[in-house]
């Protein structure tokens, strides 16, 4: 059953939802009927075998607020949730997809925030790249929801996770909210980039990771890609680079992933996407499909074909299998040839 969390965030969902379809794989889709898709599910549900290709097919092609009006119709017809009869059929990968399409996207990214801290060590690059591209309001939904969700705060698994400087950074991009102001003060933007030179690569004491920290985690993207530019006109380098000579380890991965973050979105996931498809990181793979499908995605696949030279598509079904991959090239729309 869903849980009462779920089903608010579902309706906060159903009231709020703004879809983003300029760039989207995954778009409305047309002559939708919730009540005929909820029978079409428990057919394949109840089919000898079950039939994975309805459930994919179905499932990969509807928005998330025609996914959750779906839900609501199975319920109301079978008098069963949705998620828990897919979850009784399927398994392994195919099974982890189905269910987070099945979750509102504040839920979702939720429970995918609480994995890279699960476990043994924490994925501070998934870490980062969940809290550095979402939105302000898609931030306070999540720190809503995780709270209820885990009984904890964002900040206090943070801190029980990371240390020093990941610790700080992780936590500040957590807690503070990002200007979402567009108008660049060119005065700003030159003392930033003084900041981040002098007290940046060249930080001494804590006091100046805390600026360093500020301005990255609170600037808005557009005021953070002139500073970087200005950095480059005062130490003949990009950004990135010093980054890669001033800091080491996770800390270092965790400052690159965020400036490019916010250099370029889609690159920054073209990349992510990448690392996860040689590195057979399905999770990470999962993840960044699901989550972008109905933002960016399209954008993503034309980075990843200008940057790696092959589609998106073609590195999906050339390195996954089963329906698995079926699902993962369902959501990534087609091939970029």
């Amino acid at each position: 059953m869903a849980s009462s969390q779920e089903l608010f965030d579902r309706v906060q969902h159903l009231n709020n939802y703004t879809p983003q379809i300029s760039f989207a794989t995954v778009k409305p889709y047309p002559n939708f009927d919730a009540n005929e898709d909820a029978n079409s599910l428990d057919k394949a549900i109840q089919a000898k075998g079950v039939d994975e290709h309805i459930i994919i097919s179905m499932l990969a092609n509807r928005t998330n607020m025609q996914r959750q009006q779906i839900a609501d119709a199975y319920k109301q017809a079978y008098g069963k949730d949705l998620s828990q009869s897919l979850n009784n059929v399927l398994s392994g990968k195919l099974k982890d997809v189905t269910l987070g399409l099945l979750q509102t996207p504040s839920l979702f990214d939720t429970h995918a925030l609480k994995n890279t801290m699960k476990g043994l060590g924490t994925d501070e690059e998934s870490l980062v790249e969940i809290l550095s591209t979402c939105t302000n309001q898609e931030k306070k939904a999540i720190t809503d929801i995780y709270q209820t969700e885990f009984k904890c705060t964002v900040a206090d698994d943070i801190a029980s996770d990371c240390s020093g400087e990941l610790q700080k950074l992780s936590l500040a991009l957590a807690k503070t909210l990002r200007s979402e102001q567009q108008t660049l003060d060119y005065k700003k933007i030159d003392e930033d980039a003084k900041v981040l030179y002098n007290g940046g690569a060249k930080r001494k004491d804590a006091a100046d990771v805390d600026k360093f920290i500020a301005i990255l985690a609170g600037r808005s993207n557009r005021h953070l890609q002139r500073v970087f530019e200005k950095y480059t006109t005062l130490c003949s380098k990009e950004f990135v680079q010093s980054l890669e000579q001033d800091t080491k380890g996770e800390v270092c991965r965790a400052y690159v992933g965020l400036v490019k973050a916010i250099q370029n979105t889609p690159a920054f996931f073209a990349e992510r996407l990448h690392q996860a498809i040689e590195g057979k990181k399905d999770n990470n793979l999962l993840r960044i499909l699901v989550s972008r499908s109905e933002k960016d995605l399209l954008a993503i696949r034309t980075q990843y074909k200008k940057k790696y030279g092959v589609s998106l598509y073609s590195a999906i079904a050339e390195k996954t299998k089963g329906d698995f991959k079926n699902v993962l090239l369902a959501l990534c729309g087609q091939d970029d040839l």
